[in-house]
């Protein structure tokens, strides 16, 4: 008798052949069988649609029990443990299925916009990548350590490190960005409020010129 149930075959370790029942008897040993034999019992017991299955985790009913009507939560007559039938979850306590639902999409939407929000007001942190919001302030960031992140000074344009454009100055700065200026002395990063009296407009100005959005 070879197994028609989805999920029970075996198949031969040397031919790759589905093995049916007296063969996995004779061949498999007795452990192996016993699984094997139980398996097909659930098996056949789930594809009768008033069957179900307790889902909690404790629950030592290897049984499972009909359930009829039409109510979703279905009670374990093993361990009182509640499942929802519909959604082959734990049953939402305070919540019909129509409004679980709801919830889950509310969820989902919700989740959807956070990501959207992340991928186009945020800028991942060039060292540990934790997504970073720019209110205010200039463009020297820090990635602060009290709010989740790791300390990394960087430009915000270009996210070069802050220590790189110290040492190497305007260099340090890849060429779309506007401290990239080969009108500024290569050794002053920090003092650019020194050569533009009105810095972020200056700035501001260029990354409008280069199409540098400043939230990207």
């Amino acid at each position: 008798m070879e197994s028609r149930l989805p999920g029970t075959a075996i198949r031969c370790s040397m031919c790759s052949e589905t093995m049916t029942f007296e063969e996995v008897k004779r061949w498999r040993g007795d452990a192996t069988f016993e699984k094997y034999d139980f398996l097909l019992f659930r098996a056949s017991l789930t594809s009768d649609p008033s069957i179900h299955w307790c889902l909690s985790p404790v629950c030592e009913s290897q049984n499972g029990q009909f359930h009829f009507g039409s109510d979703p939560q279905m009670i374990c007559s093993f361990c009182n443990y509640s499942t929802c039938i519909h959604h082959q979850l734990p049953w939402h306590t305070d919540k019909t299925c129509e409004e679980y639902d709801h919830r889950t999409q509310h969820q989902k939407i919700e989740m959807e916009l956070s990501l959207r929000y992340i991928k186009n007001k945020t800028t991942p942190c060039p060292k540990c990548s934790i997504p970073l919001e720019k209110n205010e302030g200039c463009f020297h960031f820090t990635c602060v350590r009290n709010m989740g992140g790791c300390g990394q000074e960087f430009c915000w344009i270009c996210l070069v490190r802050w220590d790189d454009a110290l040492r190497r100055g305007r260099r340090a700065h890849k060429p779309n960005c506007p401290f990239h200026r080969s009108d500024l002395p290569a050794n002053a990063p920090m003092f650019f409020a020194d050569y533009f009296p009105n810095l972020e407009q200056e700035l501001q100005r260029q990354m409008d010129e280069l199409g540098v959005d400043e939230g990207a």
